[in-house]
């Protein structure tokens, strides 16, 4: 076999390296060491990434022509697309598209499958209307190339679409048909990974939070080996299923999916470790420290798109709402998040289901939440993000101890210390005698009593 090493005329000669090699007989070509500088060295498009990308496509077009090729000739190639893994997704959608439309599709299948891979990747956040037709794209083109770590890939990805529209029991079908099929054919730990991850995520999607154990030893292993990407990814689900147990270990997962967000400058895990927290502050009874948290992630998603996690940081903030006394706002978000849903045709995970239910369930004042969602018509999710980040610095009253009793409970603690009966509580404040009765009921729940007079005491004590 001879090897001929070349240099195209109006690419830049690096010393030490061929950016094109012929071998000949079999007729190999490499190509390698594409960037963004002129023949003399001259760096194009300073400060300018669009400009430095559609260059280094030039150039590798060059040295294709070079030898008589195109495209459609690549057997392999590896594209790093930082935008995508900074979660910079609506940049990197302009590029791939600017990427297949000069010719990198070209009939090449593994080119098809990856542009519409990378699609995918960024609508799971997003909510692109396309989302559904791209991963069909994916996986047809995937299947055609028959590279088993493509394949892989799209799977996952097409199986979290197919949940995402209420076809779990398809997903998990498919999920479990290509992962024999690719175990048969010998393929790689990390093409199985894809399909693993997903078969995780389709356990935890109805509510099977033991089966993210199975992702730590892979999550220890990314962040060991520096591969910070796929270990956020894996994060999450552990940390989801962490705090859907309410295991003690939550916080320190969510701790290391927030260093790890930082690491790879990454705004979408640094908002679901945020929305994480707020959760776990939920959990623990601290509505204000959670609404704090919600708007942090809501924060760090503004501007990017993330449609999908902006629903969920909108119920969890409804959630805190709710728990913290602003039945208002709570139903107004809770309507909001109902009805984007459904317009998309969205069906809602185990825990997403959770949380946007316990923004009802935590609700103390069932008429103030229904003017809540009254109030919601014709608000977007755009709408309700910039509504609650302007309202950032409201505080939430805690869920236990005499700060959390509201304006009415406190007029009905009163007027019981007063030594009133519950009829001649009722006659005072003008509310039915039930309607007293489950005032005092959640009274007694946050302070932890169950007697008038333990209640006349702390109202003494406590209520100054």
């Amino acid at each position: 076999m001879t090897i001929t090493h070349l240099q195209p005329p109006g690419i830049l000669e690096l010393p030490g390296l061929s950016q094109v090699i012929v071998a000949s007989g079999t007729r190999h070509v490499y190509i390698a060491g594409q960037t963004p500088l002129t023949a003399d060295g001259t760096l194009i498009g300073e400060g300018d990434l669009h400009a430095q990308a559609v260059s280094v496509f030039e150039h590798l077009l060059t040295c294709l022509r070079s030898v008589d090729a195109m495209m459609a000739d690549v057997v392999r190639t590896t594209i790093y697309v930082a935008y995508v893994y900074a979660d910079h997704y609506e940049e990197a959608r302009a590029w791939w598209q600017e990427a297949f439309d000069a010719g990198l599709n070209n009939q090449n299948p593994f080119f098809v499958a990856w542009h519409y891979n990378g699609l995918v990747y960024a609508a799971r956040r997003t909510g692109d209307p396309s989302w559904a037709a791209d991963a069909q794209r994916a996986l047809a083109a995937a299947l055609e190339c028959g590279d088993l770590l493509t394949i892989g890939w799209s799977v996952g990805l097409m199986a979290e679409e197919m949940m995402r529209r209420g076809d779990h029991p398809d997903a998990g079908a498919l999920l479990l048909q290509h992962r024999a099929e690719l175990t048969a054919r010998g393929a790689s730990a990390t093409a199985l990974g894809f399909i693993d991850m997903s078969l995780v995520q389709a356990a935890t999607w109805v509510g099977d939070w033991n089966a993210v154990d199975e992702l730590r030893a892979l999550a220890e292993a990314w962040v060991q080996t520096g591969v910070g990407v796929g270990a956020e990814m894996a994060l999450e689900h552990i940390v989801l299923g962490d705090l859907m147990r309410k295991n003690s270990g939550a916080k320190d997962s969510i701790t290391q999916l927030a260093e790890l967000a930082v690491q790879v400058e990454s705004p979408l895990f640094s908002g679901l470790a945020s929305m994480f927290d707020a959760v776990d502050a939920l959990r623990t009874g601290d509505p204000g420290r959670a609404a704090d948290a919600a708007r942090n992630a809501l924060q760090a998603w503004r501007g990017q798109g993330y449609v999908i996690q902006e629903l969920q940081a909108l119920d969890v903030l409804a959630w805190a709402s709710a728990a913290g006394g602003d039945s208002a706002l709570a139903g107004r978000l809770s309507a909001i998040t109902d009805r984007v849903r459904t317009e998309h045709g969205w069906a809602m995970s185990a825990a997403e289901y959770a949380w946007h239910e316990s923004a009802r369930t935590a609700n103390s004042d069932a008429a103030a939440f229904s003017e809540g969602e009254l109030s919601a018509s014709g608000l977007s999710v755009d709408d309700a993000v910039t509504m609650v980040l302007r309202a950032r610095g409201t505080r939430l009253r805690p869920t236990t101890g005499w700060p959390s009793l509201t304006p009415t409970e406190r007029e009905v603690v009163a007027l019981v210390a007063e030594g009133l009966s519950n009829p001649d509580v009722a006659e005072r404040l003008f509310m039915s005698r039930s309607t007293v009765k489950t005032h005092l009921n959640h009274v007694f729940a946050k302070l932890d009593i169950s007697t008038r007079a333990e209640l006349a005491a702390a109202c003494v004590r406590d209520g100054g």
